[in-house]
């Protein structure tokens, strides 16, 4: 059984919250550009003329957290528009964050955890073991000098032992499960 064939861990779940992401991103462009085109068309506002272009420019603004000075009353589009262009903001930049960062964070989070099993080698053995661990919700940490592609992402997580680096210590309260 090789971890070629299984589905990476949270592939699906990142692919569908991209999707949403991409979504709620272009609703909040669109109602940006109805709010503000419907600003700019008030003229109670002292806007010259409304114009499609300047509503989408100022719309696209949004995504940046920066938008024209407004005075007067917006309209409840624009409001929702401008709420919802912040929460892609920080929604995107906290997952590119977190992507940027997986493995240092899973290393890091390794601290805190003591509900993992560390597994020695991702051979034939080592693997069955890892794949089993994770059925069976256990968090398998697996140290690999000599890891094959698509171990990475295909199995469990693993630090190489390759990199000519001393991995960090590793500290345990209680052992509940001895596997070999």
């Amino acid at each position: 059984m090789s971890a070629s064939h299984h589905t990476p861990i949270g592939e699906g779940s990142n692919r569908i919250e991209w999707w949403c992401l991409f979504v709620l991103a272009l609703v909040a462009f669109v109602l940006g550009t109805i709010g503000f085109y419907q600003y700019d068309s008030d003229p109670a506002n002292n806007v010259s003329h409304a114009s499609l272009g300047a509503a989408m420019y100022h719309s696209v603004q949004l995504f940046a957290l920066h938008g024209p000075h407004l005075h007067g009353a917006t309209p409840a589009a624009m409001e929702t528009g401008r709420w919802m262009a912040v929460v892609v903001f920080f929604w995107a930049l906290a997952r590119l964050t977190l992507r940027l960062m997986r493995k240092d964070w899973s290393a890091l989070t390794l601290l805190w955890r003591n509900d993992h099993l560390v597994i020695c080698g991702l051979g034939k053995l080592g693997l069955r073991l890892a794949l089993e661990a994770k059925q069976r919700g256990w968090k398998p940490v697996a140290i690999e000098k000599n890891p094959e592609p698509g171990t990475e992402r295909g199995g469990p997580q693993w630090n190489s032992a390759r990199r000519g680096r001393r991995l960090p210590p590793a500290t345990t309260v209680i052992a509940f499960a001895l596997e070999a």
